[in-house]
């Protein structure tokens, strides 16, 4: 996921004071800034609290207030139990969170930490706002059928994570003889294959740092940063087996698949529908962009179509070489091959 698109852009660099600071202390320093919503209560870096501008206020407007709770350490009237977030997480994720915790209409602000320290301050109307501007956008980008980010927020993604130097494995996932079974059984058909397929990829992905994009047809891409991406690639196309059947009619089945017409206008018998997917793991030291990333994924989906059935392959090439190895092809030693 892009750095915009997690809680590092939100965090607002707030004070962060002692829990042994006087309750009275909180009280000026909100006094003295009316810009200040809340106050972050630290011990040695980590949060262990919250105190929001209203409910001291509060607190103090009723008769004795200031004159009982002045002089308490703060650590006995804020919040110990504040949402606290760390600063790498999706926005989506964070607001899923946000909904799930006690209370979220009352709440104004939650913690950011860095590796679990402080970090900043957030506000929900900000990331309610920041949550808005994302949906929108990829709407824009959005695949109409999947409601899948499309080529221009995929491609955004990728490029960001390069810069980042973060480790992806990058999947290209495509149905084998997609057309065929189209042309036989329709595009309404067609078109419930690649939702089905699509809701695979988001099922068996992890959302707060998987990034699942519809390129176009029966073509997705996944970018993973999940150590266990291969186990969870094999797992789509176990699923997938498990569907495939599902797509035809009795009779097709028991045949095996379909005939239909080839791209060159011959008639020719297709197998049941699959998928084929070709993994490669950039360097990103090495890939200058997506597009490198393009070539390097294409080539691995390639090399999995020349598989019959479910197949995943695993391409060692983690870059675009300068001049071909001596003795090697385009494509010869590229990978390992899998059959899930």
């Amino acid at each position: 996921m892009s750095s915009e698109e997690t809680l590092s852009v939100l965090a607002l660099p707030e004070l962060a004071i002692s829990p042994q600071t006087s309750t009275e202390a909180a009280f000026d320093l909100f006094h003295d800034d009316l810009r200040r919503r809340a106050l972050v209560v630290a011990d040695r870096g980590a949060p262990v609290g919250l105190i929001e501008r209203a409910s001291l206020i509060e607190l103090f407007a009723q008769p004795y207030g200031r004159a009982l709770y002045g002089r308490r350490p703060v650590a006995q009237i804020m919040n110990s139990r504040p949402l606290i977030l760390e600063e790498n997480l999706d926005i989506a994720v964070a607001a899923l969170r946000l909904t799930a915790s006690s209370e979220p209409e009352l709440m104004q602000s939650f913690i950011i930490t860095r590796n679990g320290l402080y970090h900043g301050l957030g506000r929900v109307r900000d990331l309610l706002t920041k949550l808005t501007e994302m949906q929108l956008r990829h709407a824009r980008h959005a695949n109409p059928l999947t409601g899948l980010p499309g080529n221009v927020p995929l491609t955004q993604h990728i490029d960001a994570r390069l810069e980042a130097g973060a480790s992806i494995a990058v999947a290209y996932f495509d149905c084998n003889d997609f057309k065929p079974y189209n042309d036989v059984y329709g595009y309404a058909a067609g078109d419930r294959v690649i939702r089905e397929v699509g809701q695979l990829l988001e099922q068996h992905v992890d959302c707060g740092i998987d990034f699942v994009g519809h390129v176009g047809g029966d073509d997705f891409v996944v970018v993973f940063e999940s150590p266990d991406w291969e186990r969870r690639c094999s797992a789509v196309l176990d699923r997938f087996a498990a569907l495939a059947p599902s797509y035809y009619t009795q009779r097709d089945l028991l045949q095996g698949g379909i005939s239909s017409t080839d791209r060159q206008g011959q008639l020719r018998f297709f197998p049941l529908l699959s998928i084929a997917v070709g993994v490669c793991r950039p360097d990103p030291q090495h890939c200058q962009s997506h597009l490198d990333v393009a070539t390097l994924a294409a080539d691995a989906k390639h090399e999995a179509k020349q598989h019959e059935g479910n197949f995943l392959f695993v391409s060692r090439r983690r870059r675009i070489p300068e001049v071909p190895p001596v003795g090697e092809g385009p494509l010869e030693g590229m990978g390992q091959q899998t059959r899930p």
